[in-house]
């Protein structure tokens, strides 16, 4: 007699296995989640991947306007003069060009 937790699924003619709703929902796992694979004393784990969120923002703004250089530029405008003008400011890098 087999547990109540078992549950099977059918490897597909392309290797896929589908993981059954009530496990998926228990456990979160939506549509795009990854989940780890792991073979622990001969069996194979299926094991939910924590999401980092750092690490899925990681390179997400590459190539887009610097952060730093969109705040400064927002700061001097507000003080209607430019940071980088200040002596000992240390942002000179970002400087108006005045």
């Amino acid at each position: 007699m087999e547990s109540p937790n078992v549950m099977k699924a059918k490897v597909s003619t392309r290797d896929w296995i589908v993981i059954p709703a009530s496990l998926r929902k228990r456990h979160g796992l939506k549509s795009g989640a990854l989940v780890e694979f792991r073979e622990v004393g001969g069996r194979i784990v299926i094991i939910p991947r924590v999401t980092d969120v750092i690490e899925d923002l990681y390179g997400k703004l590459a190539g887009e306007t610097s952060l730093t250089k969109a705040l400064l530029e927002d700061r001097a405008k507000e003080l209607g003069r430019c940071l980088c003008c200040r002596p000992g400011s240390g942002i000179e890098r970002y400087h108006c060009g005045r």
